[in-house]
């Protein structure tokens, strides 16, 4: 059954961009469903379901719920369904990969590095044209390059194989060569993506999912200076490699980093700003709704500041908003958005508690990836909402899932 929910994940990726629900979308969609159906069978032959993904669950369920509010606020179904569509895939994916990969840590191991090569090679065919087409010799505009950095998938494959690259000495063998490899070119080819991507959201999840990882390997005394150096000259070649390629980049890539220091005059950070008071102004026209949300779908309008983010400056009417957790209050409620703080709080927790105490390598590895993972989701939701597209909800479904399998 998990390898489904990898076919509706790259149904996704591919999926054309539409305005409503495709062919590729209600693919998707189908196959989450039926999916869904057999895991929840089968779970319901079970004593219990893990209590973070009871908390899921009732998040979906608000989700759902708020149809009859964004009805009332005049949202055709629809549209209604297209923003409910990712959460239920998350909530689904989630049940999937748990009830299938219960138990079985080989298992496990193999399929996480199945879906790591399969994104580092969704990374790579957008960095090749780079190379292939001498771009980065002449490039001027570093915006240009955010359409060659893999987009999300550059910060979160750097969290996700992080730890493999810590904690190599521990699982390598010959039966391991090809997972290893996989590693190094996930690892390479993401560190190469994140200075490309130019996108200081990225950066910042990648550097405070890094202190994590390191902070639990160190606390558990797993990893030693030489492995940090190592790592570190790793890092250091990648930097001359994009220096040789482009002499300019680095530079341009401190120059965007200092940038973080002047958010107070900086219009993309101005803009996310004008969203908030674009969200509150509109939940507080109608205070009742604050309790249980708007409706998924409903629009909020907000005076866009960047010129960049919707070709204009002027009033935009939207339906989502580059934070997450506030769309999420504007959509659900306070009742949804308590839960789905809760649902990860309750995730993290469970993950945090078993990597302390787990002996086994290659277990503390793969929960140390998803924590890496899921901090770098949740830091990244601030600035951007990757959970309201089809692919990353079922992605991190899987991740979800395959962490709870493994307590």
């Amino acid at each position: 059954m998990v390898y489904f929910l990898l076919i509706a994940f790259l149904i996704s990726i591919f999926s054309s961009k539409t305005a409503g629900i495709g062919i590729p979308e209600i693919t998707s969609l189908v196959i989450i469903v039926f999916t869904g159906m057999a895991s929840i069978i089968k779970i319901l032959s079970r004593a219990k379901m893990p209590k973070p993904l009871v908390y899921f669950w009732l998040f979906g369920l608000v989700g759902g719920i708020s149809l009859l509010w964004a009805l009332a606020n005049s949202v055709e179904i629809i549209w209604w369904a297209r923003r409910f569509a990712p959460i239920m895939m998350l909530v689904v994916s989630a049940t999937v990969s748990y009830v299938y990969g219960f138990g079985e840590l080989e298992r496990l191991w193999k399929w996480w590095l199945l879906i790591m090569g399969i994104g580092t090679v969704m990374l790579v065919q957008d960095i090749f044209p780079l190379v292939y087409t001498k771009v980065l010799q002449s490039v001027h505009n570093l915006q240009q390059l955010r359409f060659y950095g893999g987009g999300y998938f550059s910060a979160l494959l750097f969290s996700m194989s992080l730890p493999y690259i810590l904690l190599s000495h521990s699982y390598k063998g010959s039966s391991n060569s090809l997972g290893f490899f996989i590693v190094i070119i996930t690892f390479i080819s993401s560190s190469i993506a994140l200075v490309i991507s130019y996108t200081r959201t990225y950066w910042l999840a990648t550097v405070l999912t890094s202190f994590i990882t390191f902070l639990v390997f160190i606390s558990r005394r797993m990893i030693s200076w030489k492995r940090i150096l190592q790592l570190g000259s790793i890092i250091l070649l990648i930097t001359i490699l994009l220096m040789v390629l482009s002499p300019s980049l680095i530079l341009f890539a401190t120059e965007r980093f200092e940038g973080i220091f002047s958010a107070a005059s900086d219009l993309s950070f101005l803009d996310r700003i004008e969203e908030l008071k674009g969200i509150w102004t509109s939940s507080m026209q109608n205070p009742v709704q604050i309790l249980f949300g708007h409706g998924l779908g409903a629009k909020f309008v907000f005076y866009s500041v960047n010129p960049f983010s919707w070709n204009q400056v002027g009033w935009i009417e939207n339906d989502y908003s580059h934070n997450y957790y506030a769309y999420t209050f504007y959509a659900t409620g306070i009742v949804g958005l308590l839960l789905f703080l809760k649902s990860w709080v309750s995730f993290l927790r469970i993950c945090l508690r078993r990597v302390k105490w787990e002996s086994d390598p290659k277990r503390v590895v793969l929960l140390t990836s998803i924590l890496g993972m899921s901090f770098n989701l949740l830091f990244t939701l601030i600035a951007a909402p990757p959970l309201t597209s089809y692919e990353w909800s079922i992605l991190f479904g899987i991740v979800i899932g395959t962490g709870l399998s493994l307590l």
